[in-house]
């Protein structure tokens, strides 16, 4: 080998222990920032994991809370009523709570069965369901007997029957009359008689 090709031989294996060192370099490096990187995201993803697990926990409590504040109980002396007035009940919760919970379903059907109650609005369900100036959809005449259709309906409906055909009524709101969306204040309503708000709802017992 002359000094030519030796020199050049020379360069060929100095470039290539430049070029692989560089690759593993870069290699390392990148391996070492990913590793970083990756523990990082891990750290906040359990972070985020017990966060989460917290909040489950909390919303736990507060149901476990709910189903005992407001129990259903059967009422010794329960609502007489005729298939018409099943559907005007699944009716008044379709329109007043159609979207909201099963319980505020429920609180919005106590309400109307404690006014049937108390005669003030009509002797039957149908009566005070249809009472002038009471519920808002049922000042529209077109829709009042119009038969919906969906799963809304369906459990509305099924919450209607189930609650005239077993006498049940929430516990704590017996005495409940009034109610209003949390996105309006009314004049006649007064913290002095609040109930309770559940859902999008704030429920009394009296108004001013």
């Amino acid at each position: 080998m002359n000094r030519k090709e030796y020199h050049t031989t020379l360069g060929a294996l100095v470039s290539f222990c430049f070029v692989s060192f560089f690759f593993f370099f870069v290699y390392t490096f990148g391996n070492h920032q990913k590793g970083k990187e990756l523990t990082k995201e891990l750290a906040t993803e359990k972070a985020r994991i017990v966060d989460l697990t917290e909040v489950v926990v909390e919303q736990q409590e507060e149901i476990d809370e709910l189903k005992e504040q407001f129990e259903l109980i059967s009422n010794p002396e329960p609502i007489k009523f005729k298939p018409v007035d099943v559907f005007c009940l699944a009716k008044n919760i379709y329109h007043e709570a159609g979207v909201e919970s099963e319980l505020g379903k429920i609180a919005v059907a106590q309400v109307t069965l404690n006014r049937v109650r108390t005669g003030r609005w009509g002797k039957t369900i149908c009566d005070v369901v249809m009472a002038r100036h009471q519920f808002s959809w049922a000042n529209k005449r077109s829709i009042r007997w119009k038969h919906p259709k969906g799963p809304l309906w369906n459990k509305s409906y099924e919450i209607a029957n189930r609650i005239l055909k077993r006498g049940l009524e929430l516990k704590n709101f017996e005495h409940a009359l009034y109610y209003h969306a949390d996105y309006v204040n009314p004049k006649w309503a007064s913290s002095e008689y609040y109930i309770e708000k559940i859902g999008t709802h704030i429920f009394y017992y009296r108004s001013l």
